[in-house]
C-alpha cells in the first residue's frame, strides 16, 4: 500500500534501516500493469535483487531512495511543493540517510 506520496516504476528503494533494496520493475494494480501508483492504492510491486525471506518480509516498509544532490536540490528548490506528510517522510529519509553519511543533503 502507498501511504505517502507516489511510486514510479524504476525508483531505487530502501528500507526503514536505510539498507539498499532494489528497484521497483513493475507496479501491478488488478492485474494490469501501470507506470504509477499513487498514494492509497494497493499494489503488486516486483522488485529486482532481494529474495523475500531474506532482505525483504511481510510488513515491511519501503522509501524511496535518493542521492546527496538530488536531496540537496529537493530540499533547496522544491521543499515548498510537498505536503506536510511528503516533508514527514523526506525528513526521515533524510535521518536514515545521515546515518551513513552527515554530510548528506547538504553537499
Amino acid at each position: 500500500e502507498i501511504l505517502v506520496g507516489k511510486l514510479r516504476q524504476k525508483t531505487r528503494v530502501i528500507n526503514d534501516r536505510g539498507k539498499k533494496i532494489g528497484i521497483v520493475h513493475q507496479i501491478q494494480d488488478s492485474g494490469k500493469t501501470i507506470e504509477e501508483a499513487t498514494r492509497g492504492m494497493q499494489v503488486a510491486i516486483s522488485i529486482r535483487e532481494p529474495t523475500i525471506g531474506r532482505q525483504i518480509n511481510e510488513g515491511d516498509f519501503f522509501y524511496t531512495d535518493l542521492n546527496s544532490r538530488h536531496a540537496k536540490v529537493l530540499i533547496e528548490r522544491f521543499e515548498y511543493r510537498l505536503t506536510k506528510e511528503e516533508k514527514d517522510i523526506f525528513d526521515a529519509i533524510l535521518l536514515l540517510k545521515r546515518k551513513d553519511d552527515p554530510a548528506f543533503g547538504y553537499l
